[in-house]
């Protein structure tokens, strides 16, 4: 396994830029999913026409379009990816919406850098928690920041929140030795304990710091959409399932269908999920 801080960026990377295409083939599930964070965030770093935002980690244009559109024509967002195709996803998304105001950057927010004081407000849904060094890049994003700029960091809540995501993991630890998510590493779980990421902000100075739940319901027409759906779009995901044998696959495709199944509502499944988000303001 990677140990190296280089080793573990590149392969987030190299998970990430092989889901890329996953996450186009799903987007409307993934804003029909995602849309209550968006907004959360939105709120949390209270816009106003004119202000220039950060968003880190903008992935395939969300919240990017929702923070171009409450910034508006005088406003400014500068939205970084380390993907080239997420980044042109994003790009081909705010097109569709005629966005102007959006400047997009290919690069890991670990090599991005910016005069201090330059932005009014930092977002990051889901992209903090994937940095190797979570404390330093929430530092620099408070120098980046305004005198009372603000900043709106996503993360997720401990796994047992989030049952379609438990089943998954459980049944992976059934049929392969894979390591444990942490909530102290980069990956979905870094900042997902109780109190955490409210510490992590507060100790990159930030004041006046709020964590609030954000509930999430995925969508899926059935438990075979939904198996489909996460392999294609998660990131270390689609590499652990990737390496399983046929069989393997076949057990864990078969017992995370039979997990999802209880939360049907109709014709569709509505599985739930719990993230959080983080907001403060720099003083």
């Amino acid at each position: 396994m990677p140990s190296t801080p280089s080793e573990i960026r590149a392969r987030i990377l190299n998970e990430w830029t092989a889901a890329a295409q996953g996450w186009r083939a799903w987007e409307p599930h993934i804003i029909a999913f995602t849309w209550p964070m968006t907004q959360a965030i939105v709120t949390g770093l209270q816009l106003r026409e004119g202000h220039r935002v950060l968003d880190v980690g903008c992935g395939i244009g969300d919240p990017t379009i929702g923070l171009a559109l409450a910034v508006g024509a005088t406003g400014r967002v500068v939205a970084t990816d380390p993907t080239e195709e997420m980044i042109a996803a994003a790009r081909s998304r705010a097109a569709s919406f005629r966005l102007s105001n959006v400047d997009f950057h290919v690069t890991p927010i670990d090599d991005a850098d910016f005069p201090d004081a330059s932005f009014d407000a930092v977002a990051g849904r889901w992209s903090f928690i994937f940095c190797v060094d979570i404390a330093s890049q929430l530092a620099r994003a408070h120098r980046w920041l305004k005198p009372g700029g603000r900043i709106a960091v996503g993360t997720w809540t401990p796994q047992e929140h989030s049952p379609g995501f438990e089943a998954i993991n459980s049944a992976l630890n059934r049929v392969a030795d894979i390591p444990p998510l942490s909530s102290t590493k980069p990956g979905r779980l870094q900042l997902a304990d109780p109190g955490q990421l409210e510490s992590a902000l507060s100790r990159a100075g930030f004041c006046g710091v709020k964590v609030a739940p954000v509930p999430l319901s995925i969508l899926a027409s059935d438990g075979d959409q939904f198996w489909r759906m996460m392999t294609e779009m998660g990131g270390s995901l689609h590499a652990v399932v990737s390496g399983l044998t046929p069989e393997q696959r076949r057990q864990v495709r078969e017992e995370t269908i039979a997990a999802v199944e209880p939360f049907r509502d109709g014709s569709i499944l509505r599985i739930p999920a719990l993230a959080q988000i983080g907001t403060g303001t720099r003083s």
